[in-house]
């Protein structure tokens, strides 16, 4: 069906984007702001921009309700700048290994994760509280090496993989709706800290074992999260 579908079809257009991460050295300064992709972008495939841009937009609106504080204005850069490092991290290397089913959803585990763990920020307005996220930045180095370091373990893992367990795999990839809603309550720093160092050690402990497993093995993003402490 679909070679007579597309038997006739001509390539009209084409062309390509390297390189198309880029940041910006001030998103904020007196009386104006950087929005969106204006400010920085960091992966197409994965395409965080909206959040990113709704983020943005929460803190000008914040800075415009506090007359251009320099406080907040300095907090919220800082937050900002660790958001495109980190959102940077994630994704730095790792084209190549999203063609294997068993790494990628390995990769679901970390990348999910690690989001979920963010998630009570926004559901609690956290990003908008400059001493919260002065706080924040001070565990944020030790999130930035492990996020490095896994980064370079699933690249020289996708150099030795040729997908040969790909073929009738599958995953339940989103975590359920109730699990997602305990990551939307408030959560302490160090209960965040706690579970993004038992995120990075799970997933060690499974990129150790990859080698091992049998193709697919059924379902296995999903319950992974069901029995990670939150």
């Amino acid at each position: 069906m679909i070679p007579e579908l597309f038997g006739q079809a001509q390539v009209v257009e084409r062309g390509q984007l390297d390189r198309i991460a880029y940041g910006s050295r001030r998103l904020f300064g007196p009386g104006w702001a950087l929005l969106g992709d204006a400010a920085f972008a960091t992966d197409p495939l994965y395409s965080p921009g909206l959040d990113y841009a709704v983020d943005q937009a929460d803190q000008i609106a914040a800075l415009i309700r506090r007359g251009g504080d320099s406080e907040a204005m300095e907090a919220y850069e800082a937050w900002q700048q660790q958001r495109y490092i980190v959102g940077t991290l994630l994704v730095l290397g790792q084209y190549p290994g999203l063609g294997d089913f068993d790494l990628f959803r390995v990769r679901q585990v970390l990348d999910q994760g690690a989001y979920l763990n963010l998630l009570s920020v926004w559901c609690n307005r956290e990003h908008l509280d400059p001493s919260w996220i002065r706080r924040f930045l001070r565990f944020a180095k030790r999130g930035r090496e492990d996020f490095a370091r896994l980064g370079r373990r699933f690249a020289a893992l996708a150099a030795e993989r040729t997908a040969r367990h790909n073929q009738g795999c599958w995953d339940l990839a989103l975590p359920s709706p109730a699990l997602q809603a305990r990551f939307g309550q408030p959560r302490r720093l160090p209960q965040r800290l706690r579970y993004h160092q038992r995120l990075v050690a799970a997933v060690d402990n499974i990129l150790d074992d990859l080698p091992a497993r049998g193709p697919g093995e059924g379902p296995f993003v999903r319950p992974f999260f069901d029995t990670l402490p939150v």
